[in-house]
């Protein structure tokens, strides 16, 4: 089924210093990349002329389908039913603009869903074409109240289409970029590789809007998460340079952060990535094992960032901002599309030079993200997505807990203090990316879904970092490290999807093929480094690297293939889910310093099963159980190599979607259990046996709600009690991991005002609780929780003053009332600062 794995490795010869090793991508490895590209080029031909040899027999409007739409704006409903039907809808945002829907729930046609919507709005919809809809003033129309209200249920399905007449309607798997312009939102793609409803996902998962984003003026991945369940962010603190998150309990690698569903990095991939929160259009956190969509997997979950993409709508905007620590930053935002909407376009771009709350740190980034989406008809669509970003600042490495934290004679070091040598550390990141997302559906029941990513990334990395506990409470020993790291990778995934019927039962099937490659030459050493008085330093030491204590020169070459099948059966009410997948993974290491080579291969087989109870009152419990998998490197003193481990989850919940009102609700209890983890062998403590075993039973509840009346909330709680149960560790057993808290909670309230006179202002403030932590891995010392303050403010210039619209201005504050912290320690010798308050004015204008 997969081509032969190739053992032909081409090595590289290891210079006299490690900075000058020859970590270019060898001619081999272009020629794959070529040839990966040219495979998906023939993937698309084949489609497309399937596409011409099919039959043009779109979906016929008399389906009935679901419609569950909850009262409010009536551009968002339209929107959402656009999306829930499966339908290309065009229409002039000015004409729904102020007009509000009751909305509606029950079975319908696209056409009676949308007449239903539409009612009294003094708009109707014509043909667009094979396209889909577009809509239109109603001639001799009234115009609607926003207050007009319309019957939640019609008194029979399809009600009200002789206005539309017979239009033939197609399906899209992508939701619309407006979906990202809410604050709530009811459909997630990561969570069944289609375009399906939060309700029917028997997992929970919680989806962050761009609205929301904005609204609390996230700037990474980790802020854009601080108001979600079982996730635990910034436990880094101030850390800028990568998003180091927990889920459930258990750190999230590399290989759990994706993009458009495909992995962000790729295997033989080790260093950091921090992401872009103004090219992302919505992050879906997926909680639990999903290693039967995605493969290889921490068994706490998976994080998805869906990029901003092209829209039939003009996208015209530009932002600029500055704030704390010297922060300047340029952001656009642009897009278009031609006159029938066959070819959309957009380009996103950021600039900041800015400082940190550390001296001597930058946090510099370019970014630049063009896109554009070919729809030669309304059965196919190609969408093609590149990036280039590059972060550019230095590593602050963590410090002993009792410079910040335990008791010192001279108290703790400010979270400004910078313990490096300003004129020698750095790091660059710098990854650059091309890809595709191409659809064709063949009829009704069937389609084909094909994701590809090329990605190039680059990271150089040198620091100095605490070695050793404090001398005499003030003197810090340091040790240096330099890094480079570079390599390339290809991700492909593709899939059928197929929606049948068998008697009684509805059926959405899936069936994938993945695959993964990737290659790096990893180069790194480290050596003793002078020492620095933590209360008084003096830069200006040499950081002689022609000596060091530890070095190491690794090319990796490593791949990963899966094959997997799910089905959604519906009968009446009931909803299950069924899917299974194999995987095989490779990894071919070779030492280039001294020559010599280690493989592994891998292989596992997982799954999952899921029932849900779709009731009309709006509730959905479910159960599942639900399986993951990780290649684990390296081998025994044996020389066996280390199985993958292995995760398991049992998980039942209720999610709430109440009719009438635009928010959602999800309550969940799980027992996640990771096993084959590393421990120490008993033997020979210079390896590892897989005798371990960490446990984590814990409860998420989080809501997300409009209220009315201009309010909004989001509100999360998490309960994790995180236990290692099986370790060679006696002092470790029963213990606690490090940085996971048994409690945190997080609530958002934002109001915009509703009298005239200050129409267009809003507010918004936040708690963010986490509780204790431990210290280390044997519990010794303790972390004390912390509950942080944030708050916002902004204006909408154009709501008090008609010709200033599309301006709007804000202010976002984090760490409100500067509270000194410390996040999470893993060791007494190592703990990160907490953030110190931060001040950003934002600037926009879209027009």
């Amino acid at each position: 089924m997969f081509p032969p794995r190739s053992r032909t490795r081409r090595g590289h010869n290891a210079a006299a210093h490690i900075a000058d090793a020859d970590l270019r991508p060898s001619n081999s490895t272009r020629q794959l990349v070529r040839k990966a590209v040219l495979c998906s080029a023939l993937a698309l031909a084949f489609a497309s002329a399937s596409a011409q040899a099919q039959s043009n027999s779109a979906a016929s409007d008399a389906r009935v389908q679901r419609y569950d739409i909850p009262a409010g704006s009536l551009g968002a409903a339209l929107n959402r039913a656009a999306q829930e039907g499966g339908v290309n809808l065009t229409y002039d945002r000015a004409d729904a603009a102020g007009k509000n829907t009751a909305g509606l729930r029950g079975d319908y046609s696209f056409t009676g869903a949308l007449s239903v919507l539409l009612q009294g709005s003094g708009l109707s919809a014509v043909a667009a074409g094979a396209d889909g809809y577009r809509l239109v003033r109603a001639p001799n129309a009234v115009p609607a109240s926003t207050s007009d209200a319309m019957p939640a249920r019609p008194a029979a399905a399809g009600a009200g289409v002789a206005t539309l007449g017979a239009i033939t309607v197609t399906g899209t798997n992508s939701i619309d970029p407006a979906e990202g312009q809410a604050f709530v939102a009811y459909r997630t793609t990561g969570g069944m590789k289609s375009n399906a409803s939060l309700l029917e996902s028997p997992q929970s998962i919680s989806v962050i809007t761009a609205e929301r984003i904005k609204a609390q003026g996230a700037q990474s991945v980790n802020e854009a998460l601080r108001y979600t369940s079982g996730v635990r962010t910034e436990s880094s603190g101030a850390q800028k340079m990568d998003d180091n998150l927990y889920v459930r309990g258990f750190l999230q690698g590399s290989q759990d952060i994706y993009q458009d569903g495909l992995r962000v990095v790729t295997p033989g991939y080790f260093g950091f990535y921090a992401g872009e929160t103004y090219g992302v259009d919505r992050v879906e956190v997926l909680k639990g094992p999903s290693s039967v969509l995605y493969g290889q997997q921490s068994p706490g979950g998976l994080i998805n960032l869906v990029s901003k993409r092209p829209s039939a709508e003009p996208i015209r905007e530009i932002e600029l901002s500055a704030g704390s620590f010297e922060r300047f930053q340029g952001a656009f935002d642009i897009g278009g599309a031609n006159g029938d909407k066959t070819f959309m376009y957009r380009l996103v771009g950021v600039a900041r030079d800015a400082d940190t709350q550390v001296d001597y740190v930058k946090d510099n980034r370019v970014y630049l993200a063009p896109s554009f989406t070919w729809r030669p008809d309304a059965s196919t669509q190609l969408t093609v997505l590149t990036a280039y970003q590059k972060n550019e600042g230095s590593y602050y490495a963590q410090v002993p807990a009792n410079a910040v934290l335990t008791r010192n004679a001279f108290g703790h070091i400010p979270f400004s203090r910078f313990l490096g040598e300003p004129a020698w550390e750095n790091e660059t990141t710098e990854r650059t990316t091309i890809g595709y997302e191409f659809s064709h559906r063949f009829n009704d029941q069937i389609r084909f879904e094909q994701n590809f990513r090329y990605t190039d990334f680059d990271n150089h990395r040198q620091y100095l970092q605490a070695n050793g506990a404090l001398v005499n409470q003030r003197l810090l020993n340091r040790r240096y490290t330099l890094r480079d790291i570079q390599g390339e990778g290809v991700t492909i995934d593709n899939r059928i999807g197929m929606d049948f019927d068998t008697g009684p039962f509805s059926h959405k099937a899936l069936v994938g093929v993945d695959y993964l490659w990737g290659k790096s030459l990893w180069s790194e050493q480290g050596g003793n480094a002078a020492a620095i008085d933590i209360f008084n330093p003096v830069y200006g030491s040499t950081v002689n690297t022609s000596v060091f204590t530890s070095r190491s020169v690794q090319d990796i070459r490593a791949s990963q293939a899966g094959l997997y099948l799910q089905d959604q059966v519906k009968y009446g009410k009931w909803l299950a889910t069924a899917g299974v997948r194999k995987d095989w993974a490779w990894r071919d290491t070779k030492n280039v310093s001294t020559g010599s080579t280690s493989s592994q291969d891998d292989s596992a087989f997982t799954w999952r099963g899921g029932l849900t109870y779709l009731s009309d009152s709006g509730f959905a419990p479910y159960v599942s159980y639900s399986k993951s998998f990780a290649p684990v490197i390296g081998s025994d003193r044996l020389g066996n190599p280390y199985l993958p481990e292995r995760g398991k989850q049992v998980e039942a919940g209720i999610k709430y979607q109440p009719a009438g009102y635009d928010s959602f609700i999800t309550a969940s209890v799980f027992d996640l259990a990771r096993q084959n983890v590393q421990t120490i062998d008993p033997v020979n403590s210079n390896f590892s046996v897989q005798t371990g075993e960490v446990r984590v039973r814990g409860v998420e509840l989080e809501g997300v709600a409009n209220l009315g009346d201009g309010l909004s909330l989001t509100a999360a709680y998490t309960y994790n009690d995180a236990e290692v149960t099986k370790t060679n560790t006696a002092a470790q057993l029963g213990k606690r991991p490090t940085r996971v808290p048994v409690h945190a909670a997080s609530l958002w309230l934002n109001y915009d005002f509703q009298m005239a006179a200050l129409n267009g202002l809003s507010v918004g403030s936040g708690v963010r609780y986490v509780g204790e932590t431990m210290g280390d891995d044997n519990n010794t010392f303790k972390v004390p929780g912390f509950a942080l303050v944030d708050a916002a403010i902004r204006y909408d210039f154009g709501k008090r003053f008609p010709g200033a619209r599309g301006l709007t201005a804000s202010v976002n504050f984090s760490n409100l009332f500067d509270k000194y912290y410390v996040p999470a320690c893993f060791t007494a010798n190592a703990c990160n600062y907490g953030a110190s308050r931060t001040v950003i004015g934002k600037v926009t204008y879209r027009w």
